[in-house]
């Protein structure tokens, strides 16, 4: 677990036209270390949450003991996750960083939910790895 400082963007002016200071943000993140102990990507304290519980969900109904290659631990599926999800990243050279940095976010909950109630979605285009919920 760290600390991450953020920059949050407001309007781009203040009433008098000048730029505004963005907002300064601090939270929590956890950080995934590879075997050589550099960080490989950091999630929110909700994601790796979600993402712990998935893995033991999993487990207990034993569906780890069919996975080729076998599973080793929750931490290193989760390193895994992160790399694939780089690796998706890193193939999206051709669109433009609007796009790109679009499908770095997971689609909240309640637009899924509005999505495959009124519009019968069942996929995403771009379905990262780290973007699992439980409700869906």
């Amino acid at each position: 677990m760290r600390d991450v400082d953020k920059l949050k963007p407001g309007s781009n002016k203040d009433s008098e036209g000048e730029p505004k200071i963005p907002e300064h943000i601090t939270c929590q993140a956890a950080c995934a270390y590879n075997i050589y102990g550099k960080c490989t990507g950091m999630l929110s304290l909700e994601r790796l949450n979600i993402l712990l519980h998935a893995y033991n969900q999993s487990k207990r109904i034993g569906l780890h003991s069919t996975t080729q290659p076998p599973v080793q631990d929750a931490a290193t599926e989760i390193v895994g996750l992160l790399q694939r999800y780089k690796l998706q990243m890193s193939s999206l050279n051709n669109i433009g960083k609007k796009a790109k940095d679009s499908n770095m976010y997971c689609t909240p909950r309640h637009i899924m939910t509005f999505l495959q109630k009124w519009a019968l979605v069942t996929k995403q285009k771009f379905a990262s790895p780290l973007d699992f919920d439980p409700s869906y």
